[in-house]
């Protein structure tokens, strides 16, 4: 199978420019290039703040100067470029709850910490970076092994983000609640449809993905497990995945399958780099969490012992936890206010302060 980027070398567009062109009809040119390679690749661009995956419509403008330099414009503030930046959420979140204290009835004050409700969505982050670190990692050097396969490379590369875009999104809205906020959410809808894309090729066995190192291990058995499923209904259907009930009986499926995947690969990567063994246990029940029915009905594992299992793996790292927070080596970057006592005294004597309101009768106020 060929990769989009030899169709696009292959293309008339892509063929040498010919010298009599003028320069509106170079620029010219440069657009149906660009329009190509988005249509190509436009789950995989950079995209602008007011056009999410819609890349072919980008506003930013790169206009060739005569110095043979660009001249990149931003016309307005819907074609601003975001860029991924590291948020450090678990190390806020982590280092207020262990300073945060509450009052409770007839006690002393008691960090917020001690509450399990705290504690989980912070060690779960713990666990996922400590995974992701290596995931990402073992992720790019599989892709780079894979340059002569595109297909496989889509599928390391989709399953690698089909993991984290599941994984981060639930916990940044769970660690913000823990500061006792909130933020919006933003979903990236293309993992859908590769997630589909992939799913159906994989089911039809047109290739395979990288085969597990731990073909024994919970997360390995529940991927092919699914699969198995999965392909015993598309065998049924008359007419396979051309059948009208693909759509209703393996479509919403997909995601599950990818993320299977992926999830079994960030923990092959994550043991190999030999990474701390209780964050390494916490992911790896995290990912039997998700779908906890799957592993009742077709391992020994009870409902009673994963929730057991997870009950008992944070009171083992809850000690560390200051420690493995510093070890993210996010401490440096952050100035959050509300991670220290003394920089959230500041901050809020610094906030603006009214005066007293002459009132002729007592109001209801928020």
């Amino acid at each position: 199978m060929s990769s989009p980027t030899l169709k696009l070398l292959k293309s008339d567009l892509f063929k040498s420019i010919p010298e009599h062109l003028t320069n509106d009809e170079r620029i010219e040119l440069s657009y149906h290039r660009a329009y190509a390679v988005a249509k190509a690749y436009g789950e995989f661009m950079l995209t602008e703040v007011g056009h999410g995956l819609n890349a072919r419509n980008l506003e930013t403008t790169a206009t060739l100067l005569p110095s043979g330099d660009f001249d990149m414009h931003t016309p307005n503030s819907n074609a601003a470029k975001p860029f991924v930046v590291w948020l450090n959420d678990v190390f806020v979140a982590g280092k207020y709850s262990l300073r945060r204290r509450i009052m409770r009835q007839n006690s002393k004050p008691v960090p917020i910490i001690s509450f399990r409700t705290q504690q989980l969505p912070i060690l779960h982050a713990l666990a996922q970076i400590a995974v992701f670190d290596p995931f990402a990692q073992d992720s790019i050097q599989q892709f780079k092994r894979s340059n002569s396969t595109p297909v496989i490379q889509q599928v390391i590369s989709a399953t690698f983000k089909a993991v984290l875009c599941q994984a981060s999104q639930p916990m940044f809205h769970a660690l913000s609640e823990r500061c006792e906020t909130r933020f919006v959410s933003i979903a990236e809808r293309d993992i859908l449809a590769l997630s589909i894309k992939i799913s159906t090729e994989l089911l039809l066995n047109r290739y395979q993905p990288p085969y597990p190192t731990n073909p024994t291990c919970l997360l390995a058995q529940h991927e092919k497990g699914l699969f198995d499923e999965s392909r015993s209904i598309l065998n049924g259907l008359q007419g396979g995945h051309h059948h009208a009930e693909f759509n209703s009986l393996i479509l919403p499926r997909c995601p599950a399958l990818i993320e299977a995947i992926g999830h079994r690969r960030a923990y092959e990567a994550a043991a190999k780099a030999g990474i701390d063994s209780d964050l390494l246990a916490l992911y790896e029940i995290h990912a039997v969490l998700l779908d906890p029915s799957w592993y009742v009905q077709h391992t020994d594992i009870t409902r009673e012992s994963i929730f057991q299992k997870e009950a008992r793996l944070p009171d083992t790292l809850l000690p560390r936890l200051d420690t493995l927070l510093d070890a993210t080596g996010a401490g440096p970057y952050c100035t959050a206010p509300i991670l220290s006592q003394a920089s959230w005294d500041a901050f809020v004597d610094g906030l603006e302060t009214l005066g007293t309101v002459n009132m002729t009768k007592d109001k209801a106020r928020l």
